[in-house]
């Protein structure tokens, strides 16, 4: 392949990359602020747009995640080679992140929208708020988005094997730290539970 082609072919890979990446990003922020929306609801007619935003992006980031995932290991195979540290790091914590995406969190948000559709307006159950609130959802939530920054990061700065590692480190610290963080909705808003539908 000539050269002056193989390079279109490269950029083209890379702004394919870069694109995913934006989108992705871009979903994740909806569906973080869909969650912390619910979170602050008073009633659970308040609950169903959001929630409806919330499962519409959460079904976009796997979609969003190929569009990443391809293109990069075009790169990976044509220029960057298997046995870059940076590349090997943030190519299995990626992967990990859409496995772990569709089995955990996307399961979770299906499952919240479910609920909030099963159940009458009115104020708030306890058992809808202590689920919007749990600790697996926003730990989960927020792991994700802990190790998409840090792959982000890795894919910019690209740091040795210790570097990359250290990264990954920090990201799955802090999000367990703040799974840790999370208060019952009743505690953390400082309102009574309201009484179950």
């Amino acid at each position: 392949m000539p050269h002056a082609v193989f390079e279109t072919i490269y950029h083209v890979a890379l702004f394919l990359h870069i694109l995913g990446a934006l989108l992705l990003s871009g979903a994740k922020a909806i569906s973080y602020l869909a969650l912390m929306r619910l979170r602050r609801a008073d009633r659970v007619e308040q609950l169903r747009a959001w929630a409806v935003i919330g499962a519409g992006a959460a079904r976009l980031i796997p979609l969003f995640a190929l569009l990443i995932l391809i293109p990069g290991v075009f790169m990976m195979w044509t220029a960057w080679g298997w046995v870059t540290p940076w590349v090997d790091v943030s190519l299995a914590t990626f992967l990990v992140m859409m496995v772990s995406g569709a089995l955990l969190l996307n399961r979770q948000v299906f499952a919240l929208r479910a609920a909030i559709d099963a159940t009458r307006d009115g104020p708030l159950p306890a058992e809808l708020a202590a689920r919007i609130a749990s600790r697996a959802l926003w730990g989960t939530e927020n792991t994700f988005t802990a190790l998409l920054i840090a792959v982000l990061f890795l894919m910019t700065v690209r740091p040795g094997l210790a570097g990359a590692l250290a990264t990954l480190g920090v990201a799955l610290a802090a999000g367990v730290a703040s799974a840790l963080r999370v208060r019952p909705r009743a505690a953390a808003l400082g309102m009574g539970a309201a009484p179950v539908s």
